[in-house]
């Protein structure tokens, strides 16, 4: 990991807790920078207790001293979310000389003014990007794959922790989803996978997708076409 990189780590509930204990080892404690919790709008729903309608994602910096210089895009719109209809009809009461409506606060002797068309900062739980499910309109983004993401969440992801130009890299990159969504950002991606079938599926769908890459080393295992 480079200076000002964040670690997403996505897990679902029969791991995340494993996962989590092992970074705080690996990182420290003090490296970690949170968490978010995805709820895709899918799962099962069981009969013997809460359905599990979410999953989790791990957020670290490199190191506890570097929590401070960790890239996070506030001002990108992707990383806002509306405000509630109750906060705008309770707050927001002025208008600008261009009519958009706003609300002041004064915080420490200093005004803030806040406008409504913004939207506030996007919160931890993400309810807005569905899953890849059947019969919605993310069939067109579809692989095949088994555990693929959909391209909005890689894409929210990428924004807020990167500038464009820098590197981004997954390596267990399964479908090709962060390699995907790093390209079109204007983003340099490294991927890397031990399974057959990630290798094939995200050099198919980046060459359907115009990206130019290279490819610097098969595994052996993958070359004699088995699946490790």
């Amino acid at each position: 990991m480079a200076e000002g990189a964040t670690l997403y780590l996505h897990l679902d509930h029969r791991a995340v807790h494993d996962a989590k204990v092992a970074c705080d080892r690996l990182f420290g404690r003090g490296a970690f920078l949170g968490e978010i919790i995805w709820a895709p709008g899918n799962g099962g729903r069981g009969a013997r207790g809460f359905s599990v309608t979410h999953q989790t994602i791990l957020l670290y910096a490199r190191a506890a001293g570097e929590r401070g210089q960790v890239v996070y895009n506030a001002a990108d719109p992707m990383l806002r979310e509306p405000f509630a209809e109750t906060s705008l009809a309770m707050h927001f009461k002025h208008r600008d000389e261009d009519g958009r409506l706003y609300r002041e606060r004064v915080l420490g002797g200093k005004a803030y003014r806040y406008y409504a068309d913004e939207g506030r900062r996007l919160g931890s739980v993400w309810t807005d990007i569905p899953g890849m499910v059947a019969n919605t309109p993310l069939r067109r983004e579809g692989t095949g794959y088994p555990t693929q993401k959909p391209e909005r969440l890689l894409e929210r992801i990428v924004r807020a922790s990167s500038a464009p130009g820098a590197t981004v890299a997954d390596l267990m990159c399964g479908s090709g989803t962060t390699l995907v969504a790093a390209a079109r950002l204007g983003r340099r991606f490294v991927g890397g996978d031990r399974s057959q079938l990630a290798f094939a599926t995200a050099r198919e769908r980046l060459d359907r997708e115009g990206i130019a890459y290279s490819v610097l080393e098969v595994p052996e295992a993958l070359r004699d076409g088995a699946e490790p």
